[in-house]
């Protein structure tokens, strides 16, 4: 039934559905001649404009076909099998929210100054407003890898060139581009424990991991030289979750192996290498390395925000002539829009200062949680491990249950935890009983209900 009424779609996209599902259901038969459109236009009581548009979205999409001087004819269509008695309704499943969640590595987002930002993008729009549109290349906007390059030679003390940068959206995107990169086939060695969703991704691209043991020192060098591994990922300035810093001494072992063998790599991922609280920023692998086998990785989700969605790599030269033979067709996954803005940011000095101030922030709120841990319990009961760097550190204590049982009783209370156990690929028991404290992104009055809570394991 064809009507005028509010909430219904046009007429003409009316009498274009109805014409439509008679054609699919065979009710109009293949080669039948439809009514001319003034007889149609009389029948339905419409305008003829009305059906001449139904009948040009039905020629449109291949329903009917016009003749010449003898009107509009129903096109062959091959009925699709009704497999299902009804078309189902598909809802997503909700993600369970808790009241307090110390699982993840989180940064603290509401002290990012949104002003400037905000003042920074609207300055992009008004004097770069040709730039936003665009088309940007594979490798991201020069102005920003500019300023990134500028940025490595200031802080990390690396002298690259703009050229050799790759911006990317994420972690997620970059490692999955160096497997396409690297290839597949080449065995990609990863920390254990460590961040399980760096060998998930790794292993999502089609690549095999292989998980390699620490020691006091930072990655084991026994267990390395007898695997398979030709790409080694790890954090050598504050490996997660333990908090490790690779000692200079392992860092030229771990070089030394990258250049025994042609083909072989190191992803040095320096994730959140901006918070160190005693001392600089570590140096990096990639400024002793002189055979072109690291491959630095950094983003901006821990410095500015996860949402922005912006890391990069620094390849070695012969690694970005590679890049651009088998990926100059790529376009960036950034929005031109995000990153001259972030470049703005880092070119004015916004992108330092903030991260001074929330150094001094985490520095603060850090030892916070250490007064509350003080009080919580005698130094007996409770051992901090941390190097003075990043937004997480271990907090150890005994207890007879496992750690998955203090989890589940955790959960049943709304708190969330996660334990070093967790980020291991083998049971081993020494990871047992030591809680990864993410506490960049949690409050002090949310720690002391979990710290209430552990006093109940511990006791």
């Amino acid at each position: 039934m064809i009507e005028k009424k509010q909430g219904l779609p046009p007429l003409y996209e009316q009498i274009y559905r109805q014409l439509k599902a008679e054609i699919v259901t065979g009710e109009r038969r293949a080669g039948e001649k439809l009514p001319s459109k003034r007889r149609m236009a009389e029948r339905l009581a419409v305008s003829l404009i009305t059906v001449e548009n139904a009948y040009a979205q039905l020629l449109a999409e291949g329903y009917i076909t016009s003749k010449e001087k003898k009107g509009y004819y129903v096109c062959t269509i091959e009925p699709v099998p009704q497999l299902l008695c009804q078309r189902p309704v598909y809802l997503a499943p909700q993600p369970v929210q808790y009241e307090i969640d110390m699982r993840t590595d989180r940064s603290d987002n509401r002290r990012f100054p949104t002003a400037q930002w905000c003042r920074l993008s609207r300055k992009v729009m008004t004097e770069q407003s040709e730039g936003i549109f665009r088309a940007g290349s594979a490798c991201g906007l020069r102005e920003l890898r500019g300023e990134i390059a500028a940025y490595l030679k200031r802080n990390r003390s690396l002298d690259v060139s703009p050229d050799c940068i790759i911006v990317g959206a994420g972690t997620e995107y970059l490692c999955d581009l160096l497997v396409k990169l690297l290839g597949s086939y080449r065995v990609y060695g990863v920390e254990n424990p460590g961040y399980r969703k760096v060998a998930a991704l790794y292993q999502s691209s089609g690549a095999r991991c292989f998980y390699l043991p620490l020691d006091d020192g930072g990655l084991a060098m026994q267990p390395l030289r007898a695997s398979p591994v030709e790409v080694l990922h790890l954090s050598p300035n504050h490996q997660y979750p333990t908090g490790l810093v690779t000692t200079a001494a392992r860092r030229f072992e771990l070089l030394s192996w990258a250049a025994e063998r042609e083909g072989r790599y190191i992803v040095e991922d320096d994730y959140d290498s901006e918070f160190r609280f005693d001392t600089r920023p570590c140096g990096t692998m990639l400024a002793e390395d002189s055979n072109e086998r690291v491959i630095y990785m950094n983003t901006f989700s821990k410095t500015i925000a996860p949402s922005l969605r912006i890391g990069y790599l620094v390849l070695p030269p012969h690694l970005m002539d590679l890049y651009l033979k088998k990926f100059d067709c790529f376009s960036c996954t950034v929005s031109n829009l995000e990153q001259l803005t972030l470049a703005e940011f880092i070119g004015s000095g916004q992108y330092e200062r903030h991260i001074s101030r929330m150094r001094k922030y985490y520095r603060q709120r850090r030892e916070q949680f250490f007064s509350l841990i003080r009080a919580a319990a005698p130094p007996q009961k409770l051992r901090i491990t941390e190097n003075d760097a990043g937004l997480h550190f271990l907090l150890s204590f005994s207890s007879p249950y496992s750690d998955k049982q203090i989890k589940e009783q955790a959960l049943s209370q709304g708190i969330a935890l996660s334990f070093l156990s967790d980020f291991s690929y083998y049971p081993d028991t020494a990871f047992a009983h030591a809680l990864v404290v993410n506490y960049g992104g949690i409050d002090a009055a949310d720690f002391q209900k979990v710290l209430s809570f552990l006093q109940t394991v511990w006791q």
